[in-house]
């Protein structure tokens, strides 16, 4: 009975002992261990199942030994403790291998983020053949952004493929030293190009541990592009900060010089490092304090901008000094910058313009011409004693006048206006404009004035300025010379061009209100007889006396010229018909039937006459004429003293 209880147990302790490690199988993943541990206990528990049957239908043939039972029982035990012991210790096992396994996860995770994150381009190489070239592993996102590549182009391709200049670069070199040595490099910052892309890098190189090769790099091509643009903008400012031909400096608050240009240093044959951190005064004036109302202490004092003059003895020259207060972001002052341009050329230029002013005030008072100037409305701003001696006005009188106060009428003064006008458009002065001045009493003469635009220093129109001159007399002369021109000189007659002149006048009034016009060609008969016997004395008065009776006969719209020796022209304007031409010939005829006594000689002196008509005889005047010749020969022809048509 008792080897049968100890038989069960052990067979009970034995199962148990290979559920247990069946369960041990499933929670540590150790299969093969643990199999063979459960098999072995199976078996094991056989082996006693079939004594145990044995003694349970009571054969008694089999008769197990109690003590070996009990020490197998007691193994079976152990093994059971051992396995119930170590179960918890696996399984905590278990646990925290879950639980790295999670945590790795989650590490890969967050490097991962972080990786991508980064703001610098990251590339993970491995290294092959024996570092003769490298392998992408990894690419961040910054990396694809700097590079225009996504990271799946990359991985697992060689470097040389993505990046084909990066030997030429000088990078692929880097990479093979810090793999063979270890130890981290920084690559400067340089330009890289290829046939994809082109930009600034800034590359600093690592080693892992586990061999791999670690670019870190910043596209630093904006910066590059800034950075050159700043140096490019200070070569620039130094430029134009040397070229400048004033003497330029800044001074801090204690009056040492901080900076000058190219004029002040070679003004003081010095360099300008030679310059910096000596104090103004000292390089300029020569002193060991600054001089009185320093421009420099002024600013300072003021903080306001101050301009003098001074005379500079040690330069022997005249300066023009701006100085300026200098302040930092946080407003506070730093000091003053200072602009000192040689005037002594203007100094010398203004003394040259007083003196010159003086002479011309001199010269204005003392010229005989006119000269007046006025604002641009034509109002008188100033005018000479020569102008008021001539207009009978004082200068109070005209000061302040409009300019019409002086001329004559209503057309002299639109022909100053005129020219005034002319003169504010283009700007180019206007030479001899003539016009009828109206003086104090109320008499007149010509003027003749040269008028040109006033401006102010700044080049606006201010007004305008004339010089006239009394051409009255002149003038006088010229109206005689142009009668003398036009006339004939014995007996006053229009002349052969003064003739055309009327002749086109008329033609013009006859075209346009469709009229006709008459020319008569005049010739005394036998006058040469008179002139022969009694002398030209007597010819000529009689011409006079034939002139005065040929012009009391006609009208004043009528024309009598002549044209030379006793020929004489007659034009008539607007003639109705033909008829009208023939009654004034008739009338000529029949005044010229009465005698003229002429140095108490009784001359009997008749008329041939020679009539042309417009348009019947010709269209002008020298067609007119020729026909009116014709007529007149045709006249004498038939015995003188009478008229004839040319047809």
């Amino acid at each position: 009975m008792i080897a049968t209880l100890i038989l069960a147990c052990s067979i009970a302790v034995q199962l148990a002992a290979a559920i247990m490690a069946f369960r041990l199988i499933r929670l540590t993943g150790k299969s093969l261990a643990w199999s063979l541990i459960s098999v072995a206990l199976i078996l094991m528990a056989i082996r006693r199942i079939i004594p145990l049957y044995h003694l349970i239908i009571g054969d008694q043939s089999i008769t197990p030994n109690v003590f070996n039972e009990l020490i197998g029982l007691a193994l079976s035990c152990l093994m059971l403790l051992g396995i119930v012991l170590i179960a918890p210790l696996f399984m905590s096992v278990k646990q925290s291998e879950k639980e790295l396994s999670k945590h790795r996860d989650n590490l890969e995770d967050e490097f991962r983020q972080l990786f991508n994150k980064m703001p610098s381009g990251v590339a993970i190489y491995e290294a092959v053949r024996n570092g003769e070239d490298f392998i992408f592993k990894d690419f961040n996102l910054a990396a694809e952004k700097i590079d225009g590549i996504a990271r799946e182009a990359v991985v697992g391709k060689s470097v040389l493929e993505i990046f084909p200049g990066i030997k030429d670069f000088g990078l692929f070199d880097l990479f093979q030293k810090v793999w063979r040595t270890g130890k981290s490099q920084h690559f400067p910052i340089t330009q890289y190009t290829d046939n994809r892309i082109s930009g600034w890098r800034d590359n600093y190189v690592y080693k892992l541990p586990s061999d791999e090769i670690v670019a870190i790099y910043d596209d630093v091509t904006e910066e590059k592009k800034a950075e050159d643009t700043i140096k490019q903008l200070a070569k620039d400012w130094q430029t134009t900060f040397d070229s400048i031909s004033d003497l330029v400096s800044i001074q801090d608050t204690d009056f040492k010089l901080v900076r000058v240009n190219k004029s002040y240093a070679d003004t003081f044959k010095m360099k300008p490092e030679e310059l910096i951190g000596r104090r103004c005064y000292e390089v300029v004036h020569k002193t060991s304090c600054h001089i009185e109302n320093c421009p420099h202490e002024q600013a300072l004092e003021t903080k306001l901008a101050v301009t003098r003059e001074i005379f500079e003895p040690h330069l022997d020259t005249y300066l023009e000094v701006s100085c300026s207060p200098i302040f930092n972001d946080a407003g506070e002052l730093q000091g003053t910058i200072h602009i000192a341009k040689d005037i002594s050329a203007r100094k010398e230029n203004e003394q040259v313009l007083a003196y010159a002013e003086a002479r011309y005030r001199k010269i204005l008072e003392e010229i005989q011409d006119s000269y007046m100037e006025s604002d641009i409305a034509g109002n008188f701003t100033l005018v000479n004693n020569a102008a008021c001696r001539h207009l009978g006005y004082t200068m109070e009188e005209l000061i302040g006048k409009h300019f019409s106060i002086i001329t004559a009428g209503k057309e002299d003064e639109a022909a100053v206006f005129a020219a005034y006008n002319e003169i504010f458009k283009t700007g180019l002065p206007h030479d001899g404009l003539v016009f009828k001045a109206k003086r104090k009493d109320g008499s007149t003469g010509f003027v003749e004035a040269s008028i040109s635009l006033a401006r102010d220093k700044q080049g606006k129109q201010i007004g305008f300025r004339s010089v006239g001159r009394d051409i009255t007399e002149r003038k006088e002369w010229e109206q005689k010379l142009e009668a003398l021109a036009m006339h004939d000189s014995l007996t006053g007659l229009p002349n052969r061009r003064l003739l055309n002149d009327r002749f086109n006048m008329a033609l013009t009034n006859a075209q346009r209100n469709k009229k006709r016009l008459a020319i008569m060609s005049i010739d005394l008969d036998k006058f040469k007889i008179i002139n022969d016997t009694l002398g030209h004395d007597t010819g000529d008065k009689l011409l006079i006396a034939v002139a005065d009776r040929l012009t009391g006969a006609l009208r004043k719209s009528d024309t009598i010229a002549r044209i030379g020796g006793d020929e004489f022209v007659l034009l008539l304007g607007e003639v109705e018909q033909k008829d009208s031409a023939v009654t004034v010939a008739q009338k000529l005829l029949e005044y010229f039937r009465q005698p003229f006594t002429i140095d108490a000689h009784i001359l009997k002196v008749t008329l041939s006459i020679g009539i042309a008509l417009f348009p019947d005889d010709g269209k002008d005047i020298e067609s007119l004429l020729k026909a009116s010749d014709k007529a007149l020969y045709a006249a004498k022809e038939k015995g003188r003293d009478r008229f004839a048509l040319d047809k």
